[in-house]
C-alpha cells in the first residue's frame, strides 16, 4: 500500500487495488483509536440516521452523527455520510458515473484552500460492491454552529442589533462562495450554519454534493440568490436590501444591481406561487 500527500487538505491518501482513500493526517490517530480507520469500519458503523435517507436515483444516501473518543480524553462530534448507488454522470465517467459525495469532498477540499468556511473533510473513500458504487464521507462537526433557519427562528423577535449583523455576514459568506466560482445549487437556510461571535457571526456552508463551478458569472450565482430569497420568507424588505448591499459590497445598489434584485424577486414570486400546486400533488 502506497501513501502520498494530499495537496488540499493536509492529509494523506491510502492507495490499494486502484482504490484511493483520503484521511486527514491530524485525524488518523483518532479514527484508529475508535476502530474507524477503514472504509469497511465506517460503512458498518452503528448509528442512527439524522433524517430519513434519500432513496432517489435508485440508491440510498444518508447522514449520521457520531461522537468519537479522543486518545487523550474527551470526545468530538463528526458527521458520517454514506451512500450506495447515488452517482452523477460526468464527461470522464459518462456511463458509470461517480458518487455524488466525491464531488462534495472535492469541493470541501477546494473551499478550504480558498479560506471559505465549510466542514473539515476527515475521511473519504469509495468502493464498488456487487457492481454498486458506495461512498463514505466523514466531516468534523461545526461546533457551536446552528442552521440559519433554526437560529433565525429562535431570534425572530430580536431587533436590528442581532438580525442586521446576521444578514450582513450571511451575505458576505455567500458572496465569498460565489467569488470562488462556486454555485451551491441548493442554497437553503438550512445549508448555511451560523455561530455568534462577540462582534458579528461566523458563517459556514454545508451540503455541497450538488455544487459545481460555474462558467457564466452572473447567471449561476443569481440562481443561488433566487433560492435563498424565496426560502427566506421571514426576512423583511429592509433585511433583503441589506443582504444585497452586503453581498455586492456597496452602500447603495447601482442600476444593474437593482435589475438583478427585481429579477430575483420576480423569480421568487413565481416559485412561491408554484409551491402549493407542487405540495398538493
Amino acid at each position: 500500500m502506497a501513501i502520498r500527500a494530499s495537496a488540499g487538505c493536509g492529509g494523506f491518501v491510502r492507495e490499494h487495488a486502484a482504490v484511493r482513500d483520503f484521511v486527514d493526517a491530524d485525524w488518523a490517530a483518532i479514527l484508529s483509536h475508535n476502530g474507524l480507520s477503514t472504509f469497511e469500519a465506517l460503512w458498518s458503523a452503528s448509528s442512527e440516521w439524522i433524517e430519513r435517507p434519500n432513496v432517489e436515483r435508485g440508491g440510498l444516501s444518508g447522514v449520521s452523527r457520531l461522537e468519537l473518543a479522543l486518545p487523550d480524553g474527551g470526545s468530538v462530534g463528526v458527521y458520517l455520510k454514506r451512500q450506495s448507488g447515488h452517482v452523477r454522470r460526468t464527461w470522464r465517467h459518462p456511463w458509470r458515473g461517480e458518487p455524488t459525495f466525491l464531488r462534495e469532498f472535492r469541493m470541501l477540499d477546494y473551499l478550504r484552500s480558498r479560506n471559505v468556511a465549510a466542514p473539515l473533510p476527515i475521511y473519504f473513500g469509495q468502493r464498488v460492491v456487487d457492481g454498486i458504487p458506495r461512498a463514505v464521507l466523514l466531516t468534523q462537526e461545526l461546533a457551536g454552529f446552528r442552521a440559519l433557519d433554526v437560529f433565525a427562528g429562535d431570534h425572530a423577535d430580536v431587533g436590528r442589533a442581532v438580525r442586521y449583523p446576521l444578514i450582513r455576514d450571511v451575505a458576505r459568506a455567500v458572496g465569498k462562495l460565489h467569488a470562488c466560482g462556486v454555485q451551491h445549487r441548493s442554497l437553503y437556510e438550512k445549508h448555511l450554519f451560523v455561530r455568534k461571535r462577540e462582534q458579528g457571526f461566523d458563517v459556514a456552508v454545508i451540503d455541497l454534493e450538488k455544487s459545481r463551478f460555474f462558467r457564466i458569472p452572473l447567471w449561476a450565482p443569481t440562481q443561488d440568490l433566487v433560492t435563498l430569497n424565496y426560502r427566506s420568507q421571514d426576512w423583511s424588505r429592509a433585511e433583503r436590501l441589506l443582504f444585497f448591499r452586503s453581498y455586492h459590497g456597496c452602500r447603495r445598489l447601482g442600476f444593474w444591481h437593482r435589475l438583478q434584485c427585481r429579477w430575483i424577486q420576480r423569480q421568487s414570486s413565481r416559485k412561491i406561487n408554484r409551491r402549493p400546486n407542487r405540495d398538493s400533488q
